[in-house]
């Protein structure tokens, strides 16, 4: 159970990284985007959220879902994400914003 946690974690973490090296331009414009995945025998969702922040900058979040097998109303969540300003600096989500996020 452990690495299926550890795998579910992994691909919100590559998303966020993936999307951490585009342009703020292209970021700017990115939609909500949300993919169903299968993991372990068991169904989840990664979804990209991109907020404008009133100081210009973006807050990128990829929130993931990954319902338990037997307990359809429980889940495990992974989240992840950056701050994105329009001189393409980035910088990471603080430990304690993160976890308001889940």
């Amino acid at each position: 159970m452990p690495n299926l946690l550890t795998e579910f974690q992994r691909l919100a973490d590559e998303r966020c990284a993936r999307l951490a090296k585009l342009p703020f331009a292209e970021l700017n414009n990115h939609p909500l985007d949300a993919e169903t995945i299968k993991l372990g025998g068991r169904t989840g969702s990664l979804a990209t959220h991109v907020e404008h922040r009133p100081d210009g900058s973006l807050r990128v979040v990829v929130h993931g879902f990954l319902e338990f097998r037997w307990i359809p109303f429980m889940s495990n969540v992974a989240v992840q994400g950056f701050y994105k300003y329009p001189d393409g600096s980035v910088r990471a989500i603080p430990d304690e914003e993160a976890n308001e996020l889940d």
